[in-house]
């Protein structure tokens, strides 16, 4: 473990994700959490996480980032003492407003909603992510993939404040960055001791797009998409054959009767 991205979500995590894609760290990310750790992750985020779990799980990763990685950095840190650590640092109420529309905008798409109710995978997708939210917001629930998120401003900006403060408080300074988007990669390559590119910074993810992304462009997704597709296509072949077996037993009056 060489870097520990221990920012909250929607402090541009996926801009950093690509950043340091640029370095040639092998990165897990969200996706990567839930797909290669996710049972491991519901588990810990219920009873807690081991030096022992972090250690099986990430020694051949380079650098780990998001949810729900964020939420125990310090372990991570105990267990990789060596590793670096950057907390993209926002204004909070412009995180507030990116983080419900966020939460907001994935709770509300149809085509996430259809996968995450006819996929098993999409299905164990929905339990994993409403773990996670449940800790990163103190509470918030969804029943069921077509449910919507009650989420209090007040209590997301103070558990933001708090995990920001607690992640300075924690690390030592000589391991930590600071670091805002806009200062683009002089300070991030000087901290990581890397050349700095020569490209632009990126920034991914302003519009909240990162799901439809995920739809169109993550093998893991996509696995998802595939799996759902077969699902609904056999429902649809048992539900035809099945009617029409009853049509040509009842008639057309047997359905009205």
């Amino acid at each position: 473990m060489k870097v520990i991205v221990a920012s909250f979500c929607k402090t541009g995590t996926k801009s950093m994700n690509e950043a340091l894609s640029t370095f040639g760290y092998k990165i897990y990310d969200w996706m990567e959490h839930y797909w290669y750790h996710g049972d491991q992750w519901k588990r810990m985020l219920r009873s807690g996480v081991t030096l022992d779990d972090v250690r099986k799980m990430y020694d051949d990763v380079d650098v780990v980032i998001d949810t729900p990685s964020f939420l125990f950095f310090d372990e991570i840190l105990e267990a990789y003492p060596d590793a670096k650590v950057i907390l993209t640092v926002r204004d909070e109420d412009t995180w507030l407003a990116s983080m419900t529309h966020e939460l907001h905008s994935e709770a509300s798409d149809s085509v996430l909603n259809v996968i995450q109710t006819f996929s098993y995978s999409g299905w164990k997708y929905f339990q994993f992510t409403n773990r996670v939210v449940v800790n990163i917001t103190n509470g918030c629930w969804r029943l069921w993939p077509w449910s919507k998120y009650n989420i209090s401003p007040n209590v997301m900006k103070h558990i933001y404040r708090r995990h920001n403060n607690y992640v300075i408080q924690k690390v030592p300074k000589d391991k930590l960055l600071l670091f805002s988007l806009s200062e683009g990669w002089e300070p991030l390559c000087k901290f990581l001791g890397k050349e700095i590119p020569n490209k632009g910074f990126p920034h991914v993810n302003r519009s909240s797009s990162i799901m439809r992304d995920y739809i169109t462009t993550s093998p893991i997704m996509q696995s998802m998409v595939k799996e759902t597709v077969v699902v609904v296509g056999v429902l649809l072949v048992v539900g035809v054959v099945g009617g029409g077996r009853a049509w040509k037993k009842l008639g057309w009056r047997g359905w009205f009767q």
